[in-house]
């Protein structure tokens, strides 16, 4: 499935590409094990580029981010370019091991996939690690990955209102009343 806005749809805030790009702290950080954001960082993005106010028209897109630190390249591809290689999709490359891209034109539920070249040459394609959304799997004996899909986490409604309403009247003295579960589970007995 490729999804493309159509002219004249109104965009929610959308973060800007400067804020997504992993900087020198962020490297540091997770070079230590230390960044708790990096759900902000890697993955897809929808997200904006070029705007600065009046002087420049602001580009729609999506910016996706990997961290595969022995790869010599690594390609996004998708419906956006029919699922083949295309100049502007190879994602640059940082020291810590971070490839990234902004792509414009790419919305929200669009499917794709990362190509990877392996230090020894092999290519092979990998769905995103850090993708909050995937595609429905159907087919239980097929040999390739499921593709990501491209989410914008602005547009999420929660439908739990009438719950939340009621935890609003409780009383902490009422919610220590009630019976709790707790369930503990091994996942490898699975």
């Amino acid at each position: 499935m490729c999804i493309t806005e159509p002219e004249g749809t109104p965009q929610p805030k959308l973060r800007r590409v400067e804020e997504l790009q992993f900087t020198e702290r962020d490297a540091q950080l997770f070079l230590t094990g230390n960044h708790s954001r990096l759900f902000d960082k890697l993955g897809s993005h929808v997200c904006v580029s070029g705007s600065n106010g009046a002087t420049v028209e602001p580009v729609f897109g999506c910016f996706f981010s990997l961290w595969a630190p022995g790869a010599q390249a690594v390609y996004v591809v998708g419906c956006f370019n029919k699922w083949q290689l295309v100049n502007g999709m190879s994602l640059s490359h940082k020291a810590c091991g971070i490839w990234s891209v902004f792509i414009p034109g790419v919305a929200a539920g669009t499917l794709y996939k990362y190509r990877i070249v392996s230090s020894s040459g092999e290519t092979v394609e990998k769905s995103d690690p850090m993708a909050f959304e995937g595609e429905a799997i159907r087919d239980e004996g097929r040999l390739y990955p499921p593709a990501s899909k491209v989410a914008d986490l602005g547009v999420f409604h929660w439908r739990d209102s009438h719950r939340r309403a009621g935890k609003a009247t409780e009383t902490t003295q009422s919610r220590r009343c009630r019976p709790m579960a707790v369930y503990e589970v091994h996942l490898g007995s699975f």
